[in-house]
């Protein structure tokens, strides 16, 4: 299946659109499999009782390196039961990690096609969060080598010139139903802000889209100078 490039989002719902099978894995291009990786989130998976499956979107497990080092934070039992959001919030797990999902979930949370060119995975593992978990796994099941020229390296340009998308990754995350660290509620709207500005977007229309006042006002100024700092790493890159 190929398509023009018009960003691994729109890729990823072709993909799923098409998917007749049970699970679905996005492999990207620097990545790759260990040999017996689908065997064995397929094996956790069937570790879940029969009677919950309905609850669970699927399995995850850890990336590693090509030297064998686990990349990011290893969970801290196994198996977890948690979900995309939790994991981070109240696990503080970092890092990439590499799992399997449902086909007919991912049908149900296709990526938006109208924010631009990149619109982060999370995003909809955020929002599938909200219904399901995961079940987590501390097992190397695929390897990751970053290229100089892939997203990661390539992050702050690519989230400033799609800032819708970006805003609307934090706006949903600080509007979440859910209790949060007040350290990650900052940092989340102060990035909120930060790509606010970047769409060109006035303080009254940030605070409106948003629950917490309080919250946009604290982080307003660290907002505001990401926001600046952007611009000067922008303008730093367009020069060389």
């Amino acid at each position: 299946m190929w398509q023009a490039n018009s960003g691994k989002h729109v890729a990823i719902n072709r993909g799923v659109s098409s998917a007749n099978g049970y699970f679905f894995v996005v492999v990207d291009s620097d990545d790759w499999l260990s040999h017996s990786a689908l065997e064995r989130l397929l094996y956790h998976w069937e570790t879940i009782p029969e009677e919950n499956k309905e609850n669970f979107a699927g399995v995850v497990g850890l990336y590693a390196d090509p030297s064998g080092k686990v990349i990011g934070t290893i969970f801290p039992h196994s198996p977890l039961d948690s979900d995309a959001v939790e994991i981070r919030t109240r696990y503080r797990v970092m890092g990439d990690n590499f799992g399997m999902n449902r086909t007919d979930i991912l049908k149900q949370f296709p990526f938006p096609e109208d924010l631009g060119k990149f619109v982060t995975e999370a995003l909809v593992w955020n929002r599938i969060a909200k219904r399901y978990k995961l079940r987590f796994v501390n097992e190397i099941v695929a390897y990751k080598q970053y290229q100089s020229t892939g997203l990661t390296a390539s992050s702050l340009s690519i989230r400033a010139r799609s800032p819708r998308a970006a805003r609307l990754y934090y706006q949903e995350y600080v509007s979440m139903d859910r209790r949060l660290p007040l350290g990650v509620i900052l940092r989340n709207c102060a990035n909120y802000v930060r790509f606010s500005l970047h769409e060109r977007i006035g303080w009254r229309e940030q605070v409106s889209a948003i629950p917490s006042k309080l919250a946009w006002t604290a982080a307003f100024p660290i907002g505001t100078a990401l926001y600046w700092r952007d611009r000067a790493a922008l303008c730093r890159e367009a020069q060389t």
